[in-house]
């Protein structure tokens, strides 16, 4: 996969600046770090192989990391100039999607873990959502636990509304799965204000806001 750039309507140009954060496609170089933080993440996590399965072998999936600019990234070493802000992982989140006709499903979404709580779960879902307009969807849907009502909140926030239930969907615990569709994705009053909101988001995350005290 080659470097991808946000929908031209999502873009930063408007803030007069370079976003801080760039999100470009999944790397086979990125799978350990993606790994590693799949790893934290998630209690059944896929593994290294299957990734690279997704990018090697699925013509139907779209993978993006969120990457620090280099400067900030600490990489492999053990020592990194941090005169120009925090030391910032390779990787600070990630997420994906299968492109299915008219339709674009969510399959994975994960946050560094020590990045949680700083609105890059969002980022990703929009620059996910924006991306899969591109490949001319009308719809975009995913599943999620029924447990856990952050994540259904902000689905529900960009106008993902529950269309069905899948029991015993993970197979860690048993626990049922919601299945959440956003219709009309490719009508422009639908994506204008996530267009909007993802181009703040760009905007505002800065190595300041995503100051942490622990790395991988």
């Amino acid at each position: 996969m080659s470097e991808t750039h946000l929908p031209a309507a999502a873009g930063p140009a408007a803030a007069g600046a370079p976003p801080f954060l760039r999100i470009d496609a999944m790397r086979m170089s990125d799978v350990p770090i993606v790994g590693r933080i799949e790893l934290a993440a998630f209690t059944s996590p896929w593994s290294e192989a299957a990734y690279r399965h997704e990018l090697m072998a699925n013509p139907r999936s779209f993978y993006y990391v969120i990457r620090p600019p280099a400067e900030a990234e600490s990489g492999e070493a053990e020592e990194a100039d941090v005169s120009h802000g925090p030391v910032l992982p390779p990787i600070l989140g990630y997420g994906g999607y299968w492109l299915l006709g008219d339709e674009a499903h969510i399959v994975t979404i994960a946050s560094h873990p020590a990045y949680r709580r700083k609105a890059l779960g969002e980022l990703l879902l929009l620059h996910l959502i924006g991306m899969a307009r591109e490949g001319q969807v009308e719809s975009v849907t995913l599943e999620v636990r029924v447990g856990n009502t952050p994540a259904r909140s902000l689905y529900a926030k960009w106008g993902f509304v529950e269309v069905g239930l899948r029991k015993r969907y993970y197979r860690d615990n048993g626990e049922d799965a919601l299945l959440m569709t956003l219709f009309r994705v490719n009508e422009d009053q639908v994506w204008a204000p996530m267009a909007q909101r993802l181009a703040h988001l760009l905007a505002q995350l800065d190595a300041a806001h995503l100051d942490a005290e622990t790395h991988f």
